[in-house]
């Protein structure tokens, strides 16, 4: 557990894409994930093979999901502000952005995890 992280630890989140997708599902994930979201190595792997330890992962895929849909409501409801200051084409693009990531969500195409590691 890394409630008490000390000296040393490292502590970070990842959005992935999901394990054991191929074809075209692989593809909607990358495409939908942030930028950088395609890894062929999962991260405990990763981690490992660079002299860390994992002492925690957990998946924060349903937070995640509900911070993304509380984003689009309050954008959604800003609407004709956040046009005035982004531009509408800016806009709409991260309205489009933010439901890619929530179809993707929904489909378990893309988790969050929270990983926990110290030194080896």
């Amino acid at each position: 557990s890394c409630h008490r992280a000390g000296p040393g630890t490292m502590v970070f989140t990842v959005i992935d894409v999901a394990p054991n997708l191929l074809g075209e599902l692989r593809r909607r994930a990358i495409e939908a994930g942030p930028e950088f979201v395609e890894c062929d190595t999962p991260y405990p792997d990763l981690l490992s093979s660079t002299g860390w330890r994992l002492r925690d992962c957990r998946d924060l895929t349903a937070g995640y999901g509900a911070s993304l849909r509380r984003q689009l409501k309050a954008d959604t409801a800003r609407l004709p502000a956040l046009a005035e200051v982004l531009g509408s084409a800016a806009t709409d693009e991260r309205l489009t952005d933010w439901r890619g990531k929530l179809a993707a969500l929904d489909e378990g195409l893309l988790r969050r995890t929270l990983y926990c590691a110290t030194p080896a």
